[in-house]
């Protein structure tokens, strides 16, 4: 309850948050929150956070606030500092498999109190943008066949090893976890597999496939009507409104155009359709705002 009351005075607060210099650059950034959840595995392992925060990029207290942003570049160093002080090299994993809905704000709230996974996928898509402009959710049905895509929106550098995996960990827990369900299906890298996951016999890799053509969760398509037991029509309302709040104030902070252009970046794929549903609006409204 406490992250969801930090929230809350966020909102406020981020005008006037974080003289920090690493923190709210121009460069993509990820949420406070997700560094949190690295401090508190690596305290886990006997390592305080105030030895792995001396060299940054912000203290505790820093990262603690709702509005925290970090530069993937600062995010990177960060994470290979964890590793080197923790000796462990499946860190990213054992990140994924701790990861709480809680440090996904708003959106991970709305996300559990959602009716089906169908929905819950439905706001992480929508809303994905209010947590990190670095990576986007898109889901997929082909028969009986579905799938969930985290596309890299921007070039993740020296993280992306480390981001991709503890994510697709993370979401495939937190699945486990609202449906009480053990979800069959597959993991798919797009990089190639990494020499510590072999033979780790403690770790999902029997379902893990690397060196393919994107990073999905593969799975049957009934698995979407799947009902979360966490379902809450009433909270979920109010949490997507609080989503489509921030949501409209990222797009106006940033200026429309600059944000299409975030968006777009050096993406050949990019859709009307696309652009507009990551924005919150219609093609039409997109094509008018545009011209």
């Amino acid at each position: 309850r406490r992250p969801f009351a930090r929230s809350l005075r966020g909102v406020a607060s981020a005008a006037r948050l974080l003289s920090c210099p690493a923190l709210m650059s121009s460069a993509a950034h990820l949420p406070g929150a997700y560094l949190l959840e690295l401090v508190e595995l690596c305290g886990r392992f006997g390592i305080a956070a105030d030895v792995l925060l001396a060299e940054g990029p912000a203290t505790v207290a820093e990262l603690s606030d709702p509005a925290a942003r970090v530069a993937i570049a600062d995010c990177a160093r960060l994470a290979e500092r964890a590793r080197v002080l923790t000796d462990e090299p499946r860190l990213a994993l054992f990140l994924g498999m701790q990861t709480r809905l809680s440090s996904h704000g708003f959106l991970g709230f709305a996300a559990m109190t959602a009716g089906t996974v169908r929905e819950a996928l439905g706001l992480a898509e929508r809303f994905a943008l209010t947590r990190t402009e670095a990576v986007g959710v898109t889901t997929h049905v082909e028969g009986d066949v579905a799938s969930m895509v985290v596309e890299e929106r921007v070039p993740l550098g020296d993280l992306r090893e480390f981001a991709l995996l503890g994510l697709l960990v993370g979401i495939w827990q937190i699945g486990r976890a609202l449906t009480g369900t053990e979800l069959a299906g597959t993991m798919e890298l797009s990089f190639d597999e990494p020499a510590y996951l072999r033979g780790a016999t403690e770790t999902p890799s029997g379902r893990m496939l690397f060196g393919r053509p994107a990073n999905r969760l593969v799975f049957a398509a009934s698995v979407l009507d799947i009902k979360l037991v966490t379902a809450d029509p009433v909270a979920m309302q109010l949490a997507r409104a609080q989503c489509e709040r921030e949501l409209a104030s990222l797009v106006s902070a940033g200026g429309f155009l600059g944000r299409v252009r975030q968006l777009v970046g050096d993406r050949v794929d990019a859709t009307q359709e696309d652009v507009a549903k990551q924005l919150g609006v219609s093609t039409r409204t997109l094509k008018r705002r545009l011209a």
